[in-house]
């Protein structure tokens, strides 16, 4: 009896944070001790405990083939798949299944968030904006409605609210962002450690929404923080943060020409002092740096942009950072080298159209963006802050 009552206790925390997997494991333990204990409750109560260990069986499988559509999208878009051509059979099956899927009016919770998290993936891959955009405010929503599920999981449900806003800035959607940014800074329950990186996570955000939006007044304010060591500067901030705050600060200055200042981080960024960074950010600052010379050069009317060209293209090679993204780069700015001796700056027209087939149309990184509003810029002969200004 004593064993009893402690799985049915179990039984009711799993139901009540909807941890499935725990929750079949609590029932198959309690299925062993009905039938080892057979009494006079035997023939009631062992076809329930059956009944459910097959309800909730049925519900941890639906949401594990969730996950592996929703994985096999994500695979997808790492590996630069064509959506048109797949070429993977984990892909072609979960192109085909989510076509015709039906998510059953019961599914679990978990299942709901994982179909749509799938459906958002899917959309990211094809470069469908609206509609990741619209999956993702459906997962937001769903993680809102449902706090029982939501609180058990913090760690979870703050990763969530980190790409419903990273989406939403990819996407330039203001809808609810100071809203979840005040969630994001709520830092009840966490570590010191914790409750900072959180902290910085909730400010990078803004950061990134200011830069999406040309808010440049408030992209200096947090930067005046940074340098001078705000209550969210912490001096334990992890190298990726720091190199990711550094990177950003850059783009600001890069956007206002001020040179001198860009380099300063991106110096920082590239240098000993931050280690290694990621490849990502290693590519943009030196495309980055590759930019400035390539204007300084262009409006000073001398330097050799075929030779600060075939610099960049062979750092990229020779380090293998090169991305579909950054090839195209190249291939644009290469129809621009060739024109320069006839000053023709409609060469940067026929660019920027080389690049617009090419560009990612939902994309986290905003450099992507960013240097095809620098080459768009050139071509309408607009400083590139009045340019991205305009388009805001």
């Amino acid at each position: 009896p004593q064993s009893l009552a402690r799985l049915e206790k179990a039984e009711s925390e799993a139901r009540k944070g909807e941890f499935l997997e725990l929750l079949l494991e609590v029932l198959k333990r309690k299925r062993t001790h009905i039938n080892e204990a057979t009494g006079k409750n035997y023939r009631q109560e062992f076809p329930k405990v059956l009944d459910e260990i097959r309800r909730v069986g049925a519900q941890v499988a639906l949401n594990s083939r969730l996950i592996a559509y929703r994985d096999a999208f994500v695979f997808a878009k790492k590996t630069d798949l064509k959506p048109k051509n797949p070429d993977h059979k984990l892909v072609e099956e979960a192109l085909a299944a989510m076509k015709d899927f039906v998510l059953p009016d019961d599914a679990c919770i978990e299942a709901q968030i994982n179909y749509h998290t799938a459906m958002a993936m899917q959309a990211h891959w094809e470069n469908q904006a609206a509609q990741a955009w619209t999956s993702y405010t459906k997962i937001y929503q769903l993680w809102h409605e449902y706090p029982e599920f939501q609180i058990p999981r913090r760690g979870q449900y703050l990763k969530m609210l980190n790409n419903y806003l990273s989406i939403g800035i990819a996407v330039r959607q203001e809808v609810d962002f100071f809203k979840v940014i005040g969630e994001l800074n709520k830092t009840a329950g966490l570590s010191p450690d914790d409750a900072a990186e959180g902290k910085q996570n909730a400010v990078y955000l803004q950061l990134q929404y200011y830069l999406a939006f040309c808010d440049w007044e408030n992209c200096k304010a947090l930067e005046v923080e940074y340098v001078e060591g705000g209550t969210w500067v912490s001096s334990k901030m992890k190298k990726p943060r720091r190199v990711a705050f550094n990177l950003s600060f850059a783009r600001f200055h890069f956007v206002f020409g001020r040179m001198d200042e860009a380099r300063n981080y991106l110096q920082k960024i590239l240098s000993e002092e931050d280690g290694k960074p990621t490849p990502d950010r290693d590519t943009e600052a030196k495309v980055m740096e590759f930019l400035m010379a390539w204007d300084e050069a262009w409006e000073k009317g001398i330097g050799d942009q075929e030779g600060l060209l075939h610099n960049i293209k062979s750092y990229l090679k020779r380090n293998r950072l090169e991305t579909p993204f950054y090839t195209a780069l190249m291939k644009a700015l290469n129809l621009v080298v060739k024109a320069i001796p006839h000053k023709k700056r409609s060469a940067y027209q026929e660019a920027v159209t080389a690049l617009l087939r090419l560009q990612q149309r939902l994309s986290f990184d905003s450099s992507v963006p960013l240097f095809i509003a620098w080459v768009q810029s050139k071509a309408s002969g607009t400083p590139i802050h009045g340019f991205l200004s305009k388009q805001t």
